[in-house]
């Protein structure tokens, strides 16, 4: 069972620096064990023989850094821009905006595609100018929020109900699930809960992050999705969902059983599934 790091008013100083000592050394500890973990599923990784992983799907480790690249890039473009013209609110008072904004969005998520922050700038200023043109959209309304309404970035409280908002309304729509998964993740507020505040956090946000959880899950069902993108997307929730498991208990475990099927199923010869299992593990003891 998970320990909690707690401590109330009536623990002496002794024993309050003793609980902080061990939680110490059992970080110490568990990232030892990780570096253990990646150092073996490498090595056995280039064990494989070539004939045993041609009939698995390809991930984008496998091949050269330029073919990932692409790969990555053809997954964004079919999971950011394409679907707006499938699914999306489409109408001619703010479509050139709202794809535009799209394109500019693949770009910046793209491996080292905005390393200094100006594209995504760019992102937030067209998808407020499709908002100002009545567009409704979700996706376009997250990126709003986001990156374009000034007034909204000014209050951090504002734009976490409203991101709250725009989460409800693209759970309701037929965009991909992994982008379900991020705007349910950026809903559910910042980490409030750490070994150093207590603080509960409001259910709304626990069932959001479960929710994100969930989505992730469904997206790991598309073998094209990059192991890259999946290892980035559970390193972002798990350490939300593992402060949420002081609060509810399993929450993590739970979670954690959802993308396990997929991420072995689609990506058996990857190191880094074994490193997102070895992550959860950790975290889990």
């Amino acid at each position: 069972m998970k320990s909690s790091l707690r401590w109330n008013s009536d623990e002496s100083a002794f024993q309050k620096t003793r609980r902080l000592n061990a939680y110490r050394l059992r970080s110490f500890v568990a990232w030892t064990l990780m570096g253990w973990l990646v150092g073996i599923s490498c090595v056995s990784h280039r064990e494989q023989a070539p004939a045993q992983l041609t009939n698995q799907p390809r991930a984008a480790s496998q091949v050269g850094d330029d073919s990932t690249a692409q790969l990555t890039l053809a997954w964004l473009k079919h999971t950011v821009r394409e679907p707006y013209d499938r699914v999306g609110k489409k109408d001619p008072r703010w479509d050139t905006a709202a794809r535009k904004t799209l394109d500019e969005y693949v770009l910046a998520l793209r491996p080292g595609g905005d390393p200094e922050g100006s594209r995504i700038k760019l992102v937030g200023v067209i998808a407020h100018e499709a908002v100002k043109a009545g567009c409704n959209d979700p996706l376009i309304a997250y990126l709003d929020i986001r990156f374009g309404d000034m007034g909204l970035a000014a209050s951090p409280r504002k734009q976490e109900d409203a991101l709250r908002g725009v989460a409800q309304e693209i759970m309701k729509s037929d965009y991909p699930a992994i982008r379900k998964f991020f705007v349910c993740l950026r809903a559910s507020g910042n980490l409030r809960r750490t070994p150093f505040n207590l603080s509960n956090t409001p259910p709304a946000e626990l069932l959001l992050r479960r929710k994100a959880a969930h989505y992730l899950a469904e997206a790991m069902t598309d073998k094209t999705m990059p192991i890259e993108q999946v290892f980035d997307a559970w390193s972002q929730i798990q350490r939300r969902l593992r402060y949420d498991t002081e609060e509810v208990p399993g929450t993590l475990g739970e979670s954690y059983q959802e993308i396990e099927k997929p991420l072995f199923e689609n990506w058996p010869k990857e190191s880094t599934s074994y490193l997102i299992e070895g992550k959860f593990y950790i975290d889990y003891a």
